[in-house]
């Protein structure tokens, strides 16, 4: 063998044999993390660095707030008991104080109708909401000719930093700060445009006071939840199969029997658009079905041997993880009061 080929074929042999050693910075781990963290990244306190991570975050979350009903129930039971049908407000004199019963009266008309101006309950309940959801809540303030204040809400994503400003770090996500302390806030870019920090409020969650951006409460429990609604959904159709076959009817005619009865039993299906013939026969194996066979014929049902039902307590240590993300007994987010009694037992 000519030099050259002989040194060409031990290069091949090197890389072949390092192939499987050689490990991919970006790839991931069944978990869903990084193999290697970036370099920057250690003693972060989030997983976002840009507001693309920030939105992919929300955006995932939102998903499961819209489609995953353990989210649903998780998002409608932090309501119920935080907020409930929201606060109730008197206006009292300060402890040591003589005020006349119209001032307090006034007071007390002023505060009535600012909560009925801004249906106060429900907005609280959609603060709640969107805390949890988004992992914060804007709250613009418009202050009216007639002395009311008008509360609305502004949308995360709609808070970003404008290109021209995408340099300075104190103009980071939206939030303009004090470039030597990121707690004390001048403002924030809102659809690009300037709006005092005493205009609005920003609720953030779950997130060091130093993080200019909140995190989605169910960010860290995610994965459960999609895992558990699957493993729901399995359980499911494995069961449906199970149900589905009703008995086997075995004919002693033989053959011939069963291809003439299942013949006059089927329905006539077109063919899909370019296949050979005009039309086949098809027959739907509906709820309660009833399989024909000759004696010779036998039927194996796999899904038969499974039993759906031991996954339930897989289903339920998901449940119990993202119960524990909440702070939580398992009931409220299960909606399983049947253990409640024998836990006093």
């Amino acid at each position: 063998m000519p030099p050259q080929l002989r040194s060409e074929r031990i290069t091949l042999e090197m890389m072949a044999s390092l192939r499987g050693q050689c490990v991919d910075p970006d790839d991931w781990d069944e978990d869903g993390r990084r193999l290697w963290l970036p370099l920057g990244c250690r003693g972060a306190s989030v997983p976002f660095q840009t507001e693309a991570e920030l939105d992919q975050i929300r955006c995932e979350c939102r998903q499961l707030a819209v489609e995953n009903e353990f989210a649903i129930n998780g998002h409608e039971n932090r309501i119920s008991y935080v907020v409930g049908t929201g606060h109730r407000y008197q206006v009292v004199p300060r402890p040591g104080k003589r005020v006349s019963a119209s001032t307090v009266s006034q007071a007390r008309s002023v505060l009535d109708h600012f909560v009925q101006e801004n249906r106060w309950q429900a907005r609280q309940q959609e603060i709640m909401r969107r805390k949890d959801r988004d992992g914060e809540a804007f709250l613009r303030f418009f202050p009216g000719d007639d002395g009311i204040l008008r509360v609305r809400f502004v949308n995360p994503e709609d808070v970003r930093t404008p290109s021209r400003y995408s340099q300075p770090p104190e103009h980071s996500f939206g939030i303009a700060t004090d470039p030597n302390d990121v707690e004390t806030v001048h403002g924030y870019w809102v659809c690009e445009t300037w709006v005092p920090a005493r205009e609005i409020q920003h609720r953030k969650a779950n997130v060091d006071a130093n993080i200019k951006r909140g995190l989605p409460l169910f960010y860290p429990v995610r994965k459960n939840l999609r895992r558990a609604e699957k493993l729901l959904r399995n359980m499911s159709v494995v069961a449906g199969l199970q149900s589905a076959v009703a008995l086997i009817r075995k004919h002693s005619g033989g053959r011939s029997s069963v291809e003439r009865f299942l013949s006059d039993a089927a329905s006539v299906t077109p063919m899909p658009s370019g296949g050979p013939g005009g039309h086949t026969s098809v027959q739907r194996f509906a709820p309660g079905t009833i399989l024909d066979a000759t004696s010779g014929v036998e039927y194996e049902f796999p899904v038969a041997a499974i039993d759906a039902a031991r996954y339930v307590t897989l289903l339920q240590a998901e449940l119990r993880a993202v119960a524990s993300r909440l702070v939580m007994p398992e009931f409220m987010l299960t909606s399983d009061a049947s253990k409640i009694g024998r836990a006093h037992v």
